[in-house]
């Protein structure tokens, strides 16, 4: 039963957005994800709607539309390579550390989705990409752009391939 359960609850992960940010991705020590607000923001991501996100700070815009979203779409294609841009690039880093933070140590996320680790080189013991601006998951295509890049809005990448 508790392996039946487990392969539901993965299951349910990977095709519901919501249910990834609320089940896996959220601290147990905070609230819920709302009903109402949490949800529709979840499903305009996963429809790959394009959409302007006006809420006040403090309501997880940029934890669910940017952290946690990166981290479900390699879930699905561990070959993606995604731009991250902010305003300044310090924004930017903080988003990588973010995300960072989840592939090392959220427990959840390591215990339901095992295949998601930072790609090491052969060999050795560290981490192949994962520096304040760039990470590099474990994937299944050589690409030459790391996993996730964090840039300035300044700044340009006009000539990688980005999701």
């Amino acid at each position: 039963i508790i392996r039946e359960y487990f392969v539901k609850v993965r299951q349910l992960a990977f095709d519901d957005y919501f249910f990834f940010c609320d089940e896996i991705m959220r601290d147990p020590d905070y609230p819920t994800l709302q009903i109402g607000l949490h949800d529709e923001m979840c499903h305009i991501a996963q429809s790959d709607i394009d959409a302007l996100t006006i809420i006040p700070r403090g309501h997880l815009k940029t934890t669910l539309l940017t952290s946690y979203y990166a981290i479900w779409k390699l879930l699905h294609n561990k070959n993606l390579r995604i731009l991250v841009a902010s305003d300044t690039l310090d924004v930017a880093k903080q988003f990588i550390g973010e995300i960072k933070d989840h592939i090392i140590h959220n427990k959840r996320l390591k215990r339901t989705f095992p295949e998601l680790k930072p790609a090491v080189a052969e060999g050795r013991t560290d981490f192949k990409k994962w520096t304040s601006t760039e990470i590099l998951i474990d994937r299944t295509k050589i690409l030459k752009e790391p996993s996730i890049t964090a840039v300035s809005a300044g700044q340009t990448k006009s000539q990688d391939i980005f999701m």
